[in-house]
């Protein structure tokens, strides 16, 4: 069985609106409910790659409280999250839609046999929402989500365990950040990375160290298919063939 693993901001979704969506307004308006906080904007602050408990965990740090106090509060505040988030996203605008070739090549990779998973720093219910408007959520059955950790790897390694698969070789990791590269190699499995996000080909192929582990974009998506599905192949196959394996 061979396993792509996802991330979903700025790899395969892609915010359409100009104005603040319902997770950004939501966000400060749970951490002033849950922690007393009020006006806190977490898009003033570094939060591209970063988890959702990862994002909460910087801006409440900012403002002094600590892990304790973090970490007591922390459920609430994903509730609040969601709730509030649900209630802000009715009768919105669409807020979110897929990069191009990302529902070609999630569909080529089906149609291949590839099984679908997400890595996604999101938590559920807020990754299910922004799949949805992009028209991507029929493509996941499993994944690792923002509660599954504030560090990255944990929520890779989370996707990995409900997928049921245990050959590391069967893995790759497809992500827009150096923490997503980060996270899939922390667990042993094979990154590709994609620069639709907010960092380029260079930077990405600074962290991969090579530049056949990085894509510009999605839009051909016949290849990067190809490159996904026959690279883990090709390796598992590989170490099939080797004396004494």
């Amino acid at each position: 069985m061979t396993v792509a693993l996802f991330d979903i901001d700025g790899t395969i979704i892609t915010k359409i609106t100009r104005n603040p969506t319902s997770k950004q307004l939501a966000f400060t308006r749970a951490i002033e409910v849950s922690y007393g906080i009020a006006d806190l904007n977490y898009m003033d602050y570094p939060i591209f790659g970063l988890t959702d408990p990862g994002i909460l965990v910087l801006l409440l740090k900012h403002h002094g409280l600590d892990d304790t106090v973090i970490a007591a509060k922390e459920p609430a505040f994903a509730r609040n999250l969601v709730d509030i988030h649900r209630s802000m996203a009715r009768d919105r605008e669409p807020q979110y839609g897929p990069l191009p070739g990302a529902a070609d090549l999630l569909r080529v990779l089906r149609e291949t046999g590839v099984w679908l998973g997400l890595a996604t720093g999101n938590y559920e219910a807020l990754a299910r929402f922004k799949l949805e408007q992009a028209g991507l959520e029929r493509f996941f059955e499993f994944g690792g989500y923002g509660e599954d950790g504030s560090d990255r790897a944990a929520i890779v390694a989370a996707a990995m365990e409900r997928s049921g698969v245990r050959d590391l070789k069967s893995f790759v990791l497809v992500g827009d950040t150096p923490h997503d590269v980060t996270a899939g190699r922390r667990n042993g499995i094979r990154v590709k990375a994609v620069a639709t996000g907010r960092f380029t080909v260079s930077d990405l192929v600074s962290v991969t160290g090579s530049a056949t582990d990085v894509f510009s974009d999605l839009s051909d998506y016949q290849s990067v298919a190809q490159c996904l599905a026959d690279g883990i192949r090709r390796k598992t196959a590989s170490l099939r063939r080797m004396p004494g394996k």
